[in-house]
């Protein structure tokens, strides 16, 4: 497995396969790190660039799933979607532990022996795993149902990697999701989602739909290339930037075109940030682009629980999607 990440990318893990492959390309200043880990439905892909200088830091919920990647395996299965009105009494959905609960999530991790603390930690662990994979589909359900007056809605996930390349088992979990507000607010109708990748790393990938309990996702990919410089951008009105970095010393000048673009656009964005430092950074960018002094990133009740060193910064540990941020305004939607 990947112990590493470069500021800014998270990982992937996907279904397929059987084996094992590696590759690593080497060029003069970078390293394109790719892992294949597969065993039985589990596809663990991590396509990363970073400086030479690696580090060794490995988070206790990867190390535990390539210790046990059959249990690893088990914790990614998605549950048996059903429908919505034979679920649960819906939770305020605003924390982890109230949706693996409430989706009847398995953990069902194998022990050595019978101690309950070795058990309780071993599921700890599993939960971490699939946060991971979970966090950008529920982030995006969580925030819409908090933020925007309608479960319906046009998203474009700009500069889009490995939110692109997620199996779509995943993603149709925003539609199960949002059911949780629908079912809130005694609202019979259905939820028409779009979502659409843009972004230089997005894959050429045939559009999808997904349905659930009468409402629609539809997946569509959008390869390759920058939404400032593309001809026939989305119709989208809703934009999300999942860790984007727009304050890092590295990445700043490369997203300036594509902010311009929004903030022109004057459209509705949400955006995460993978540390406190990150958010820091990135928010006195937000607050000078668009003259707003009230932006403000908050914790993310749906990050990812997987930590990593930074490569560039030695201790600096990041998760995907800690802090959160979204900026409305036209206020109402």
């Amino acid at each position: 497995l990947a112990t590493t990440l470069p500021p800014h990318h998270d990982i992937m893990i996907g279904t397929s396969g059987t084996q094992i492959a590696r590759k690593t390309l080497h060029c003069a200043t970078t390293i394109r790190h790719c892992v294949h880990f597969r065993v039985g439905i589990i596809h663990y892909c991590s396509i990363r660039s970073y400086s030479n200088s690696l580090q060794r830091y490995e988070d206790d919920g990867l190390k535990w799933a390539r210790t046990n990647p059959e249990d690893a395996k088990s914790c990614l299965l998605v549950p048996e979607v059903v429908s919505s009105s034979s679920l649960e009494s819906s939770p305020s959905f605003s924390s982890w532990e109230e949706y693996w609960k409430w989706r009847s999530w398995k953990f069902a991790v194998k022990d050595d022996d019978d101690d309950e603390t070795s058990h309780r930690t071993n599921v700890s662990l599993a939960k971490r795993l699939a946060s991971h994979i979970l966090s950008a589909p529920l982030t995006l359900a969580y925030h819409t149902t908090q933020h925007f007056s309608t479960l319906s809605q046009h998203w474009c996930c700009v500069g889009a990697r490995a939110e692109a390349t997620l199996p779509n088992e995943y993603w149709k979990e925003v539609l199960v999701a949002s059911c949780i507000e629908k079912n809130k607010i005694n609202n019979d109708g259905n939820s028409n989602w779009t979502l659409d990748f843009v972004g230089p790393d997005v894959p050429k990938i045939p559009s999808r739909s997904l349905a659930y309990d009468g409402s629609v996702l539809d997946l569509n990919w959008h390869s390759p290339g920058y939404l400032h410089t593309m001809t026939d951008p989305p119709m989208s009105n809703l934009f999300a930037l999942f860790n984007p970095g727009l304050g890092h010393s590295n990445l700043a000048k490369g997203w300036r075109p594509t902010i311009e673009y929004l903030v022109a656009k004057n459209v509705p964005l949400l955006l995460t940030a993978h540390s406190k430092r990150d958010s820091e950074r990135d928010e006195k960018v937000l607050k000078e682009y668009f003259k707003n002094d009230d932006i403000k990133y908050e914790l993310n009740p749906f990050r990812s629980h997987i930590t990593y060193e930074d490569p560039f910064l030695k201790g600096h540990l990041v998760s995907p999607n800690q802090y959160v941020t979204v900026i409305n305004p036209l206020n109402s939607i």
